[in-house]
């Protein structure tokens, strides 16, 4: 029961939280800073992952991104995590283009990566469908 009553207290502030591209943007920004990679797919359907050296996968479940992108993050402090743009691909669809600063625990080596991350609308809240994760040359 108490479950059930916070779930409908919070759920009209992630619908409103994610009203636009933009503030989606925003959210898995914070998101991937924090590394709190549930809270970066949460509410996201099967969504397609590509990371450096490896063929995309096709669409996973959204628990086994999340395993995937905690494994790849392990050993890692993001020193930044900023988008170029927020691309509108239609009313419903969109992505963000993002540069990703980090330093592997341990070292100063300052490394960089881009993160492309995919969004659609669904009732009126944006969900990741996809990530992709480059070097950067």
């Amino acid at each position: 029961m108490l479950r059930a009553l916070i779930f409908i207290m919070l759920f009209p502030a992630m619908v409103v939280g994610q009203a636009t591209r933009d503030e989606a943007a925003d959210r898995a920004r914070i998101a991937w800073l924090e590394h709190d990679v549930a809270g970066l797919l949460a509410g996201s359907d099967p969504v397609t992952l590509g990371l450096p050296g490896v063929e995309a996968t096709r669409p996973l479940s959204p628990g086994q991104v999340a395993a995937l992108i905690r494994e790849f993050l392990r050993n890692t402090e993001e020193l930044g995590f900023s988008y170029d743009r927020v691309v509108r691909i239609s009313d419903d669809q969109g992505y963000i283009d993002a540069v990703r600063e980090y330093v592997i625990v341990g070292t100063t080596e300052v490394l960089t990566q881009k993160v492309l991350i995919g969004f659609r609308r669904l009732r009126r809240v944006w969900r990741i469908y996809e990530i992709r994760i480059h070097l950067v040359n």
